[in-house]
């Protein structure tokens, strides 16, 4: 039908694997998602791979930016179409995440640089809280007792040298610039999005079940 001569197709997912310390959190395991773009037929190089820091909330003004479209002054993110189509790109420096629910309130923010990834958690929480099918499975049990160990207030980690982000550097002289800088960056951000979390705890939707959350255990604790 010739379609593949003026459709742009992507393929994109909505969280990372489906295993404990990925979804539902913010390790890379978690916020890491599949995105593949294909540009209609002769636009653009073809079989790129791209490590720049992208973020899903920059597919939306691609997509305008791709169809000619305006971009509404109100808009997050930022079009990375020049990448789709072999120009020149000025690379993000860091991207955030976030999260406030999932089966229960676990509200955690980060920024994330090519090198380093800065966490701030707002309530006591054990390392790792589980959503309910992740419960269920064979892989959860192989995590206890140290998944049960409360979660630091804040996180760091060298991606360079821990990838998988086992070893928190929070008190680390080494890093202390880097901890100061990436968490007055995350405040900045917070500021300018309206984070509701400035206003104290967010409450969950109207209608939601929320579950009770997990809380470190007693011997555990803080």
């Amino acid at each position: 039908a010739g379609l593949d001569e003026e459709t742009l197709v992507i393929f994109t997912t909505d969280h990372g694997m489906a295993f404990p310390r990925a979804k539902g959190t913010l390790y890379d395991p978690g916020i890491g998602v599949a995105l593949i773009i294909r540009m209609p037929s002769e636009t653009g190089p073809t079989g790129a791979v791209v490590d720049d820091l992208i973020s899903s909330i920059d597919v939306a003004p691609t997509l305008l930016d791709a169809t000619g479209s305006p971009l509404p002054e109100t808009i997050q993110g930022r079009s990375f179409l020049p990448l789709l189509t072999g120009e020149s790109h000025q690379t993000a420096d860091c991207i955030f995440s976030e999260k406030n629910y999932h089966d229960c309130y676990d509200p955690i923010r980060c920024v994330r640089t090519a090198r380093h990834k800065y966490i701030r958690n707002f309530e006591p929480r054990p390392k790792i809280i589980l959503a309910a099918d992740i419960k269920r499975s064979s892989s959860s049990r192989e995590m206890w007792p140290w998944a049960d160990q409360p979660r630091e207030p804040e996180e760091i980690y060298d991606l360079q040298a821990d990838p998988w982000e086992m070893t928190n550097l929070i008190g680390d002289p080494a890093l202390a610039s880097v901890r100061t800088e990436l968490s007055e960056r995350l405040d900045v951000w917070m500021r300018e999005t309206g984070d509701p979390l400035l206003r104290g705890p967010v409450p969950a939707p109207t209608g939601a079940v929320v579950a009770p959350p997990d809380l470190p255990h007693p011997s555990q604790s803080r």
